[in-house]
């Protein structure tokens, strides 16, 4: 014998949270959650704090509508503490599941570059994308060598002067942040360059190659020009072989250049210390 029905009432079962809550793959600005939804839900929200022991409902909160799920928009090389729930609603919501934990990586560099050589050396220089100060350089004299195989050096300055050198030799470099001692970035693009001695003739002091001219003659503006430099700023270029010219004016324009054009240059030593502009040794 049983008793009668009692009233009919309606009930919404409980939003139940994601289970086993984690990280997938991680880049420089983003990281990848994934979870077991236990419900129906098509929509989660993602909390996610730079303080390891931040209230979820406080955080940067985030509405996804796909596991697994990216966040982006991260910091460069930033640990994060991230937690997920359900909406089943406007109004409902799962609770908040355990945080976990990831770190962003370092940040590719597109940006390297030659700001200069010399008989030895070359500089190199790039733009840094974070807060990193450590970087390591890769160079070799194989055209598109593996850098992961190159000889590496580890620097903390940029720009940075690659030293000990063999002039006449082409070489090419590639660099990557060092974020921590197991964190490195990709690395950055491939530069080339061939250490040189380089005369530069100038009006004033002869230093690092540059030498200071006592005056010129001009027989065709377009055929010959006759520059008269002292020899004892060429003291220190003897027996070495000169590839590149530069000549700079005194006025009207700081440099001149002739790109794509050839030039015979021919050495003549004098015993004459004044000239004129005329003058023709």
């Amino acid at each position: 014998r049983f008793s009668n029905w009692t009233p009919q009432v309606s009930f919404t079962p409980q939003c139940v949270a994601p289970v086993q809550l984690a990280v997938g793959m991680v880049g420089a600005n983003s990281g990848r959650l994934s979870g077991n939804g236990m419900g129906t839900e098509t929509i989660w929200q993602v909390s996610y704090s730079t303080d390891a022991g931040f209230n979820p409902d406080n955080g940067t909160i985030v509405e996804v509508n796909q596991d697994p799920c990216t966040v982006s928009n991260l910091s460069i090389n930033t640990t994060y503490y991230a937690c997920v729930r359900a909406k089943c609603s406007n109004v409902d919501h799962s609770n908040w599941t355990d945080a976990v934990s990831f770190t962003t990586s370092c940040a590719q560099l597109n940006s390297l570059k030659v700001n200069g050589v010399t008989a030895t050396s070359a500089t190199l220089a790039w733009t840094a994308v974070g807060d990193e100060d450590t970087w390591e350089i890769s160079y070799s004299t194989i055209p598109d060598f593996n850098p992961d195989q190159g000889t590496i050096v580890e620097v903390g300055s940029n720009p940075y002067v690659l030293s000990n050198l063999t002039t006449g030799t082409a070489y090419y470099a590639c660099v990557r942040s060092k974020c921590s001692a197991s964190d490195q970035s990709a690395w950055s693009n491939m530069v080339s360059f061939t250490p040189y001695h380089s005369l530069t003739v100038n009006e004033g002091s002869a230093q690092d190659y540059y030498v200071p001219f006592y005056g010129y003659y001009t027989n065709s503006y377009f055929l010959q020009s006759q520059f008269i430099v002292p020899s004892v700023s060429l003291a220190s270029l003897e027996n070495v072989e000169i590839t590149q010219l530069t000549f700079h004016t005194a006025s009207y324009y700081s440099t001149v250049s002739w790109p794509n054009v050839e030039f015979k240059v021919y050495l003549a030593t004098t015993e004459q210390t004044e000239f004129l502009s005329t003058t023709f040794v």
